[in-house]
C-alpha cells in the first residue's frame, strides 16, 4: 500500500509513499514540514509481534517495508519474495505495542501549555 498526494483541484497525484500496510493517523510536523503517520500491522504472528508503527517520512517516494517488513519484523509470507531492487526501507521512529490499533496523531500548534 501507499499514500498518494494530489492538488487540491484534483491534478497532480503522485504516489508519495510506499511500503504502508494500514495507516490512519497522519499529520505534517509544522515546524519542518515532515509527514509523519501511524501505521497498524499484521495479526496471526503471536500477541506481541509485529509492533505498530510511528513513521517518519521526509522526502517522497520514500518505502517503509510493508510487505517485506512490519517495524523491524520480517513477514515469513514474503522471506522468499524478492525486495524491490535499489530500494531502502525507512524504520519506525516509534514501534508502539502490538495489536493496539494506534488510530491517530497530531501535533499540537496550540498555547494552553507552557513553553518549554
Amino acid at each position: 500500500g501507499g499514500i498518494i498526494r494530489i492538488n487540491t483541484d484534483g491534478t497532480g497525484r503522485e504516489v508519495f509513499t510506499r511500503g504502508v500496510r494500514n495507516s490512519v493517523g497522519h499529520d505534517f510536523n509544522p515546524a519542518n514540514g515532515d509527514l509523519w503517520w501511524t501505521d497498524n500491522q499484521v495479526d496471526g504472528m503471536g500477541d506481541d509481534i509485529p509492533p505498530g508503527e510511528l513513521n517518519r517520512q521526509t522526502a517522497a517516494g520514500q518505502h517503509f517495508g510493508f510487505p517485506w517488513t512490519n517495524a523491524r519484523v520480517e513477514i515469513p509470507a514474503y522471506k522468499d519474495v524478492a525486495r524491490p531492487e535499489g530500494v531502502e526501507f525507512i524504520e519506525p521512529q516509534v514501534e508502539m505495542q502490538a495489536h493496539a490499533a494506534d488510530l491517530g496523531m497530531s501535533f499540537y500548534s496550540g498555547d494552553s501549555y507552557p513553553a518549554k
